[in-house]
């Protein structure tokens, strides 16, 4: 009988071990792993997560095809146009967070960021950014687009060919032949002299002065310089406040706002408006599942994009979770009415909206500029 017992007790102490072990396992374990991971990530200056938030170590490649057109005269006379594709002309992207302040009530860090583009001549062999390239024209769609939607002076449109002329001389047409660097950053020169024509001083303040056209830079003589990208080169895009994650590690990462402000002014309605969702890149936090749903804020479209779970990849041996655009986000109106405010609207108050885009297809001219 002494012998059962000491089964029994042996047999009862190897189930509790069991069940010990399965409880740490599956419910004390995955306790610790989450609180030594929220204590690693949370943003705290002195810490390697702080480093990363204002240095992102990884680099990120900025690639640009450009599409030359090729049959210029052909276009003129009303024909299909022919374009050839060039690229890609790779850009190393930089980002550097500066004038950082610390808020310990709100659990929040505000900062600005600083974008600079580095040409990477490795990555673009054997293209080169002095190479010369013949794009459409941008200035004038720019100028067009504005002023066929500006009610008052649509009239106009017709009168602008003289202006372009003045502007660009020998060079307009069509196409510009000019560098790539010339392009993006540094610029193409474009003649506004202070006694030139009504129509030619129309088309240099249209460029310069009017809301969100930021392509363009008044030199010191008058006449303007225009960049596809310089704007975004060495410039602080505003300054942002994101959660730190010391309070609810769930919200690190979180905009709460852009200069100020809960909201942006760049759509015309409120939902596109709304500052929310994952911000920095470093930030997107952890333990995510193909289930998990969240939403990602793009400075550069000037709204948040929700996230789902599309696949499970391999990413060279490591297990990856794939997230894209949820199929709402810019699908057409008729599906999604909430989607309205991605219809091109007015610009700064004093054009009229358009119709509305086809479904996967965005303006981002409110946000980054005609």
């Amino acid at each position: 009988m002494r012998k059962c017992y000491n089964w029994l007790f042996v047999a009862g102490a190897g189930v509790l071990v069991v069940v010990g072990i399965l409880i740490f396992h599956y419910a004390i374990l995955p306790i610790i792993v989450h609180k030594q991971v929220a204590e690693t990530l949370q943003l705290n200056n002195g810490t390697d997560a702080w480093d990363r938030f204002v240095n992102l170590p990884v680099p990120l490649y900025f690639r640009v095809y450009i599409f030359n057109l090729i049959n210029p005269d052909a276009v003129a006379r009303g024909e299909k146009a022919i374009v050839k594709e060039v690229g890609p002309y790779v850009y190393k992207e930089t980002r550097e967070k500066f004038n950082l302040q610390l808020f310990d009530d709100n659990d929040t860090v505000r900062y600005e960021e600083r974008t600079k583009f580095e040409f990477d001549a490795k990555l673009s062999h054997p293209l080169t950014e002095d190479d010369y390239i013949q794009p459409t024209n941008p200035t004038a769609p720019i100028v067009y687009s504005i002023v066929e939607r500006l009610p008052e002076v649509s009239f106009l449109s017709e009168l602008l060919d003289p202006g372009f002329k003045a502007m660009f001389g020998d060079r307009y047409g069509l196409t510009l032949n000019v560098t790539v660097r010339q392009l993006l950053f540094d610029g193409v020169e474009a003649k506004c002299p202070p006694n030139g024509t009504i129509v030619n001083r129309l088309v240099c303040s249209a460029i310069h002065n009017f809301p969100l056209v930021k392509v363009g830079r008044r030199l010191p003589n008058g006449d303007l310089s225009i960049a596809i990208l310089r704007f975004k080169n060495e410039t602080s895009g505003g300054v942002f406040e994101i959660y730190r994650g010391n309070h609810d590690f769930e919200k690190i990462g979180m905009i709460t706002s852009i200069n100020g402000a809960p909201t942006v002014d760049n759509w015309p309605g409120e939902r596109c408006n709304l500052v929310s969702g994952t911000y920095a890149e470093s930030l997107i936090k952890p333990f995510l599942t193909m289930d998990s749903k969240f939403s990602f804020y793009d400075d550069d479209a000037c709204t948040a994009s929700p996230m789902s779970g599309d696949s499970e990849e391999t990413v060279e041996g490591i297990d990856c979770l794939k997230f894209t655009p949820a199929s709402s986000f810019l699908s057409p109106v008729t599906d999604h009415p909430e989607n309205y405010c991605y219809c091109p609207g007015s610009i700064g108050g004093l054009t009229q909206g358009t119709a509305c885009l086809k479904k996967g297809v965005m303006d981002i001219s409110p946000c980054q500029g005609t």
